[in-house]
C-alpha cells in the first residue's frame, strides 16, 4: 500500500474516533475515496493496537464502525 494512502487512512481513523457522537456518516461521505477493504483492514488492526493498549471503548467503536461499513460494501 503506498504510505500517502496508509496516512490518509490513519488521518480520517482518527478523525473518526475524535468527531462527534453522529458525526461520522458525515465525515466518511466526504471521504468517500479512501472507504475500501483496505481501509477496514486498518480500522482492524487499529481497533486490535487500541484494545491491547486497554482503549477498548475506541476500539469497539472502530469495530463497529467496520463491521457496518463491511456490510454496506457487501464485504465479510
Amino acid at each position: 500500500m503506498d504510505e500517502n494512502r496508509a496516512q490518509a487512512y490513519r488521518q480520517l481513523i482518527q478523525t473518526l474516533l475524535n468527531c462527534p457522537n453522529g458525526e461520522e456518516r458525515q465525515i466518511l461521505e466526504a471521504n468517500l475515496e479512501l472507504v475500501d477493504s483496505r481501509f477496514l483492514q486498518a480500522c482492524e488492526v487499529l481497533a486490535e493496537n487500541l484494545a491491547e493498549e486497554g482503549q477498548e471503548n475506541q476500539a469497539n467503536l472502530l469495530r463497529r464502525l467496520a463491521s457496518q461499513l463491511g456490510q454496506f460494501l457487501g464485504m465479510n
